[in-house]
């Protein structure tokens, strides 16, 4: 167990960070340019760099395809609600996939990359859904609920909105099954021998591992600050990131030839 060390870190909000595959960068969203915009790093936090350029919008949860070249994020930029859209890891001008008049949000490459996952509310309640990597007619994958999910092998894993579990289900289809009990909203990163999340404490939350083959938890690390609903992992295993709350407060803004 190491001490935390700030990666990302301004006096706005820097939020979902996302490791990538090849392990050389890192994306998160943040509203350092005055809206919540999609932006890369390297992985050590520096030479920051924002990808798009919406203006007054929200856009967030980047995640990345498994070759590093292109991310995948919501925004509701061109509607009232989110959408979903993908743009090149190094810029460019960002492609809207989804087009509904229910939210579809937080989506995810499978290990592939031939489809997306995300989640949606087309049914009258959140499920996950997937299309094609390209854009194409989605395709409901889960039918009891469904916020936000990781494909690793043959297995998808999800958060729902009715607990704080992580469930399972084959790649195929059903039938789903639980994983875990105490699993903070979204906060959680499959890896090649395991699951990373977090669990809230009396005193805050823990930083914990589920070793798929021993069944075995093990604690690595904590935090008593308010986090956010999105956590990585490196691709060599050695770090973990997550968003915190450090501070709370407001910036003072001078406007120019203001009438």
């Amino acid at each position: 167990m190491g001490e935390a060390v700030r990666l990302v870190a301004s006096t706005l909000d820097d939020a979902a960070p996302q490791y990538s595959p090849d392990g050389s960068r890192i994306a998160f969203c943040s509203d350092q340019s005055g809206s919540q915009e999609i932006w890369v790093a390297r992985s050590d936090g520096s030479r920051q760099e924002k990808l798009t350029s919406f203006g007054s919008a929200q856009s967030c949860t980047p995640r990345w395809s498994p070759d590093s070249r292109q991310l995948v994020f919501d925004s509701n930029a061109e509607a009232a609600q989110f959408e979903i859209y993908t743009i090149n890891a190094d810029g460019g001008q960002p492609r809207r996939l989804t087009d509904d008049a229910a939210t579809d949000a937080i989506g995810s490459f499978s290990g592939d990359g031939k489809w997306i996952y995300f989640m949606s509310g087309r049914t009258g309640r959140n499920e996950i859904w997937k299309m094609p990597a390209a854009g194409g007619q989605p395709l409901q994958v889960t039918t009891n609920g469904g916020v936000a999910a990781f494909e690793t092998g043959e297995t998808l894993f999800f958060t729902k909105e009715v607990d704080e579990a992580l469930w399972q289900v084959p790649v195929g289809g059903v039938p789903e099954s639980k994983v875990l009990e105490n699993v903070v909203n979204r906060n959680f990163m499959p890896a090649a021998d395991g699951i990373y999340f977090m669990q809230r404490t009396e005193h805050g939350y823990s930083f914990q591992f589920l070793n798929l083959a021993t069944r075995q938890v093990r604690t690595f690390g904590s935090t008593p600050r308010q986090v956010d609903n999105v956590v990585t992992v490196s691709a060599d295993g050695r770090w973990f990131a997550y968003g915190q709350q450090d501070h709370a407060g407001s910036d003072i803004v001078l406007v120019d030839n203001f009438r």
